[in-house]
């Protein structure tokens, strides 16, 4: 079952628990600053899912457009 508490986790709070638990396991501070940055990175380059109306509506949109406007296949 989903947990129905309203409690808000901020960024600054995920930060702080991954460098204490990086430090914890002894890793040197320019690691764990290296692995807070890859990880910020990763996380914020996740893109949103398209829907799938908007998928649909992309791909009749992409059948109307002749063929002589796209661009050419890369061998």
């Amino acid at each position: 079952m989903a947990r129905t508490s309203k409690q808000t986790t901020s960024l600054w709070s995920v930060i702080e628990n991954m460098q204490q638990r990086l430090e914890a396991e002894g890793l040197d501070s320019d690691v764990v600053d290296a692995a807070v940055t890859r990880g910020l990175e990763a996380l914020l380059d996740i893109a949103p899912p398209i829907r799938k109306r908007a998928r649909l509506i992309e791909a009749r949109a992409a059948a109307r457009v002749p063929l002589w406007v796209r661009s050419p296949a890369k061998a």
